[in-house]
């Protein structure tokens, strides 16, 4: 038996809380580290929260680096170990 005309209302004030709280913040930096250590030592990890949600990068902090990225695709191929 299908139900029809279910709605569901989303409280955005709530979600972008919860987007922005500390506890996904931590969440998002510890998977920032991870990817930066499985990619090797030479990557910086920036945690923020901007306007409606926490981000953060992981980037290459030299030249060495953003060359093992772009010839071995070092840090992308890092991504599984942020799961």
């Amino acid at each position: 038996m299908a139900i029809k005309d279910v709605r569901i209302k989303l409280n955005s004030t709530g979600i972008v809380r919860l987007l922005q709280s500390p506890e996904v913040a931590r969440e998002l930096e510890s998977r920032g580290k991870r990817i930066a250590a499985a990619a090797g030592n030479k990557h910086d990890v920036n945690a923020t929260v901007n306007r409606d949600r926490a981000v953060v990068f992981v980037t290459t902090k030299d030249t060495a680096a953003r060359k093992a990225e772009a010839e071995q695709r070092r840090l992308s191929k890092a991504i599984d170990a942020g799961r």
